[in-house]
């Protein structure tokens, strides 16, 4: 995971991590309302970004976008 600091970004291990508050990405809404209209690919191309980016971190929208 990268945290944003002063001056850029640094790394640090997820499980150091005890709290992390992150936003709900737009393409995620968008994405969760074309698999609701039935649109698969629409849905692929806004959901699976947000899985790559996101992955491992243990929040209930990142795991509903990774599956």
């Amino acid at each position: 995971m990268k945290v944003a600091v002063a001056g850029g970004q640094i790394p640090v291990a997820l499980a150091r991590v005890t709290r992390a508050d992150v936003a709900v990405p737009a393409a995620y809404l968008s994405g969760l309302a074309a698999y609701k209209a039935g649109d698969t690919d629409k849905t692929l191309a806004d959901l699976k970004p947000i899985a790559d980016q996101f992955r491992g971190l243990p929040t209930e929208w990142v795991q509903q976008a990774a599956s």
